[in-house]
């Protein structure tokens, strides 16, 4: 069974790298490209407790309607949503911020220019076999 990852991202050109990666690794990739987008699938999941939830967010800090960590808030703040694990996936680094969104359960905070598209696939692969 494919695992499911949710990414939301807003970037065309990232989409288009990471959907294409991850799918030739066998992962069932759903992609929102809005915070309004994001905030309506969060909503529809924490209405639905017994649907298919994704096995994890990748969620990028940086939207242009909303960001990440009000993003994070909700899907931590909702019974059926809050053990969804979450990647933060940004090119936004700020420690101060990085701390609170730890504190707020997080499973890793990634900074897109630290890796290559391949090393970030097989992070999340080796993440998935832990």
């Amino acid at each position: 069974m494919p695992k499911n990852i949710l990414l939301i991202e807003d970037h065309p050109e990232t989409i288009d790298i990471y959907k294409d990666l991850f799918q030739k690794e066998g992962f069932s990739l759903e992609v929102l490209s809005s915070g309004k987008l994001a905030k309506e699938k969060i909503r529809a999941l924490s209405e639905n407790s017994t649907g298919e939830k994704p096995s994890l967010i990748l969620l990028d800090l940086m939207l242009p309607d909303t960001n990440g960590e009000e993003l994070l808030k909700i899907i931590r703040n909702n019974s059926n949503t809050s053990s969804i694990p979450v990647m933060i996936f940004t090119n936004y680094t700020d420690p101060n911020q990085k701390q609170e969104l730890e504190k707020l359960g997080i499973e890793k905070f990634i900074t897109k220019t630290d890796q290559t598209p391949l090393e970030f696939v097989e992070l999340v692969k080796n993440w998935f076999k832990d």
